[in-house]
C-alpha cells in the first residue's frame, strides 16, 4: 500500500509536469527568439524525458532495480534499433531538419512536386497542407533527401504569366494596359515594379512575359491571382481593340492566269 501511494504521488507530479510543459516552455523560452520548430523539438524531447522518468520512478517504488532495467533496455534497444532502421532514420532526419531550419512551420514549400504550407515538423514526419485543404505526410527521411523549394524563405516572391497579342497590334499600348491592370491589383507590389516585356514573336502573335512580386502571405492564393490577372488583361485588351489571336492557318491560292487575247492580222 505504501509503495502504491508513493507511486501514485510520483504519477501525479509527473503528470502535472507533462500537462504544464507547453506553458512552462513558453515562459522560459520567450526571450530567446526560438522559432516554432525548435520549440516543438524541445517539447517532444522533454515529453519523452518526463515519461521515462515517470516510469522509472514508479518502478523503483515496487523494488525494481532501475540500473538493471536500463541495462536490459539498452540491449533490447539495440535489437529494436536493427529492426526499426526506417523509424530511426526518420527520427534522426527530423532532428536534422529542425536544427538546420531550412524551412519552418508556416512556410510554403514544395516537396516532391507537392506544394503546401508546413503545419507540423515532428520527429518522424513532416506535414504540409495543400491549397485543396489536403494534409500530405512525408517521412522525414524522404524530406531530408528530397529537393525542397521554400517559396517563402525571403520577404518577396516573383511570379510571371504569359500574355499574347496580335502581330499587328501596338506593343506600347498593350504594355500600358497590362501594367495598369497590375497597378490596380492589391496583391501585386509597387516595389519592385512589375514589368511587361516581349518574350518572343511567334507565328501566332507577340508574346509578353509579365513579371510581378508579391508578399509571402499571398503565395497560397497564387493560382487565383494569376487567373484573375489573365481575365482582367484579356477584357482590357478587348475593350481597347487589341486582338488576342488564336492559332490559325491562312491558305493563299494562286489566282487563275488571265486568258490570252488573240488579235487578227
Amino acid at each position: 500500500v505504501k509503495a502504491t501511494a508513493k507511486a501514485g504521488i510520483w504519477s501525479v507530479i509527473f503528470y502535472m509536469a507533462w500537462y504544464n510543459l507547453g506553458y512552462l516552455m513558453q515562459k522560459m523560452l520567450k526571450n530567446y527568439g526560438l522559432n516554432a520548430s525548435i520549440e516543438q523539438l524541445l517539447h517532444n524531447l522533454l515529453s519523452m524525458l518526463i515519461i521515462v522518468l515517470w516510469i522509472a520512478s514508479v518502478m523503483s517504488q515496487f523494488g525494481f532495480d532501475i540500473v538493471s532495467v536500463v541495462a536490459g533496455l539498452g540491449i533490447a534497444g539495440i535489437s529494436v534499433g536493427v529492426a526499426a532502421q526506417a523509424t530511426l532514420a526518420n527520427f534522426i532526419a527530423g532532428i536534422t531538419i529542425l536544427i538546420e531550419q531550412s524551412f519552418q512551420v508556416g512556410d510554403w514549400v514544395s516537396i516532391n512536386e507537392k506544394e503546401g504550407k508546413v503545419v507540423q515538423i515532428a520527429l518522424r514526419t513532416t506535414q504540409i497542407l495543400t491549397r485543396d485543404n489536403i494534409t500530405v505526410i512525408f517521412p522525414n527521411s524522404t524530406v531530408a533527401s528530397a529537393e525542397v523549394i521554400n517559396l517563402t524563405a525571403k520577404n518577396l516572391i516573383r511570379f510571371d504569366i504569359e500574355v499574347r497579342i496580335a502581330l499587328e497590334a501596338d506593343i506600347e499600348s498593350a504594355r500600358a494596359i497590362i501594367l495598369d491592370i497590375l497597378a490596380n491589383t492589391k496583391e501585386v507590389l509597387e516595389r519592385p515594379a512589375p514589368t511587361a516585356t516581349v518574350d518572343k514573336i511567334g507565328d501566332f502573335g507577340v508574346f509578353f512575359i509579365v513579371r510581378f512580386w508579391v508578399n509571402p502571405p499571398h503565395v497560397s492564393r497564387m493560382p487565383f491571382i494569376k487567373e484573375n490577372l489573365r481575365e482582367q488583361i484579356k477584357v482590357a485588351l478587348d475593350d481597347a481593340g487589341i486582338a488576342t489571336p488564336y492559332p490559325h492557318m491562312q491558305l493563299l491560292m494562286p489566282s487563275e492566269a488571265a486568258p490570252s487575247v488573240k488579235t487578227s492580222p
